[in-house]
């Protein structure tokens, strides 16, 4: 892994209509969980309890949170900790390195009311920029 990447894991479940997953902060926690300890609590291994769907994307397609009419028709529950058992179970594990960026946004030189995501070193040329300008 280079620097500047972090590996990301998350459980892909593919169900009847769209694709679901959940995010995994600690993978050894989840694999004791999963290979039958359950007295490990989820809240050891998950730390936001939101579902997300791909709307038929697959695994890497962009991704929402799940609202509440499509977990029912798809789970028969619309109860985050029920549905996310099931996507635990019966879903697969995954993992990938993303780049992680520490510089989230930078308003743009004409207007502060809009926002748009830039790397690190852009802001930095820009910070310079406008700096000089003045």
């Amino acid at each position: 892994m280079t620097r500047g990447e972090v590996n990301q894991a998350k459980v892909h479940f593919k169900a009847r209509t769209d694709d679901f997953f959940v995010f995994i902060d600690d993978p050894e926690d989840f694999q004791k969980w999963r290979g039958g300890d359950k007295s490990v609590p989820l809240t050891n291994f998950i730390s936001s309890f939101r579902i997300f769907v791909t709307h038929g994307q697959g695994n890497q397609g962009t991704f929402d949170a799940a609202s509440r009419a499509t977990l029912e028709n798809e789970f028969g529950t619309s109860i985050d900790e029920e549905v996310i058992k099931q996507i635990l179970e019966k879903g697969e594990f995954r993992t990938h390195e993303v780049r992680a960026q520490s510089c989230v946004s930078f308003p743009f030189p004409q207007t502060h009311r809009l926002r748009r995501f830039i790397p690190c070193e852009q802001k930095q040329r820009l910070e310079n920029a406008n700096e000089n300008r003045f």
